[in-house]
C-alpha cells in the first residue's frame, strides 16, 4: 500500500498495472435494446469505469454478465457477448472481479466498446487493525472494528436512523476460525488495492463511508468515499455478514447508548 491510494476513482483513469491485468477489448451486446438509450450516450465518456455484474437469473442466458454505467450513473449499458460470458461467468462466481473502462462508443451505430481488466489481489501484510464506518441521512450508521492482535471483530449499528442507541456485537475468534473465516475471506475483499478516495460529485447526499487501516503502530491509511465504491464493496459487506451469522463463534450482543 503506497502513494497509489491517493488516486481518485472519479473521472478518467488509467488502470494501475499493480492492481489490474488487461484481458481484452470487447464490443458490448444488446446495446440497441437498452431503455432510454439516448440518455446513456448523453452521459458516458471515454475512459470512465464500468461495472461487470453477473445475472444468474437471466432467462435468456445463464452465464449473462451485465455491464453497468460508470458507477455514478447506475444504469445498464449492455452485456458481455455470450462466448466471452461463458468463459468468465464461472470465474466471477468463484470470486474473480472484472472491471471495465469505456474505450469508445458511437450513438449513431449504437455501439459501446470497453477494455476489460481482471482485478489483481494484493496481499494483506502487517495490518494490525481495520476501522470502518458507513452511514447516510436516511440510513443507520454502521461501524466495524477489527483487531488482528485480539482476533476480534466489533460491529455497531444504530437501531434506527439518528437513534441514540445501537446494537453492539462482539465476535471473538479462535486461531483456526480467524484464519478460515476472517483472513481467507478478508483477502478476497482486496482492501489493500482500494484507492484513497471514491466520490461521486453528481450526488449531493446519500452514503458516506470511511476505512482506516493501521499497519503496526505508526503507519495509517485512510480510505473514504461518498456515493462511490471499490469493486469489492459487495464482497466486503458479504464478509461482515458471514462473520455475524456464524453460530460457532464466541458472540456477545448488547444494546449501548451513544
Amino acid at each position: 500500500m503506497s502513494a497509489k491510494n491517493k488516486i481518485t476513482s472519479y473521472g478518467r483513469l488509467i488502470p494501475d498495472k499493480r492492481m489490474y491485468r488487461f484481458i481484452c477489448r470487447v464490443g458490448l451486446a444488446g446495446v440497441f435494446a437498452i431503455p432510454e438509450l439516448w440518455r446513456v450516450f448523453s452521459c458516458i465518456s471515454k475512459g470512465e469505469r464500468v461495472k461487470l455484474v453477473r445475472e444468474k437469473g437471466n432467462p435468456h442466458d445463464k452465464n449473462a454478465i451485465r455491464v453497468d454505467m460508470p458507477f455514478h450513473h447506475g444504469s445498464a449499458i449492455g452485456y458481455i457477448p455470450r462466448q466471452l460470458a461463458a468463459l468468465w461467468a464461472q470465474m466471477i462466481d468463484h470470486g474473480t472481479v472484472y472491471t471495465g473502462w469505456i474505450n469508445d462508443y458511437s450513438a449513431a451505430a449504437k455501439e459501446i466498446v470497453i477494455d476489460v481488466y481482471e482485478r489483481l489481489l494484493l496481499p494483506i501484510e502487517n495490518v494490525s487493525s481495520i476501522c470502518f464506518g458507513e452511514g447516510g441521512f436516511f440510513s443507520t450508521d454502521f461501524h466495524v472494528d477489527i483487531s488482528f492482535r485480539k482476533r476480534q471483530m466489533i460491529c455497531r449499528e444504530e437501531t434506527e436512523p439518528h437513534s441514540m442507541e445501537f446494537i453492539k456485537t462482539t465476535l471473538t475468534f479462535s486461531k483456526e476460525q480467524w484464519q478460515n473465516i476472517v483472513l481467507n475471506n478478508l483477502q478476497k475483499c482486496n482492501i489493500c488495492a482500494w484507492l484513497g478516495d471514491y466520490w461521486d460529485p453528481m450526488i449531493c447526499d446519500g452514503t458516506q463511508w470511511e476505512m482506516i487501516i493501521r499497519c503496526g503502530r505508526k503507519h495509517r491509511i485512510r480510505i473514504c468515499g461518498s456515493n462511490d465504491y471499490p469493486e469489492e464493496w459487495d464482497l466486503w459487506h458479504d464478509f461482515i455478514d458471514r462473520c455475524l451469522k456464524c453460530n460457532d463463534i464466541q458472540k456477545i450482543v448488547e444494546v449501548e447508548k451513544k
